[in-house]
């Protein structure tokens, strides 16, 4: 023989399937509203196309940004060198402007005033100088 199920088990059943019920519908308000947030701020559609472009790119083109280049100076007693050959500070600044920067190595005998000659002459001629050594 079955047993019959009692009122009170037949109320609890109800009363998980309404609030399961409760839940789905709340979890659904809650995902349409944030769908519409998403559509509102992120623009419209979702990335799929059909937007009419042909991919050929109307737009301004964003600047190109170029690798820095530098010069590389060696100052040492006996004279000022790029890439190994000797050369005066006038030709070394010239060298240099293209660039606009300069590496300057600077080796331990070196005088003060030489080295503050060429920095000066440098930024005189608008090139940023970075100096490595003492």
């Amino acid at each position: 023989m079955s047993q019959v199920p009692s009122a009170k088990e037949i109320a609890k059943h109800v009363d998980r399937r309404q609030i399961r019920r409760k839940l789905i519908l709340f979890g659904a308000l809650i995902t349409a509203i944030v769908l519409a947030v998403l559509y509102g701020t992120c623009g419209h559609g979702w990335g799929l196309g059909g937007g009419g472009g042909d991919g050929s790119g109307s737009g301004p083109a964003a600047p190109v940004k170029q690798a820095a280049t530098q010069c590389e100076i060696r100052l040492a007693p006996d004279g000022i060198t790029i890439d190994g050959a000797k050369v005066t500070r006038d030709k070394a600044i010239q060298t240099c402007k293209a660039a606009g920067r300069a590496l300057v190595k600077v080796t331990g005998n070196t005088v003060q005033a030489d080295w503050d000659e060429l920095r000066t002459a440098l930024e005189g001629a608008g090139i940023k100088v970075y100096r490595q050594g003492n």
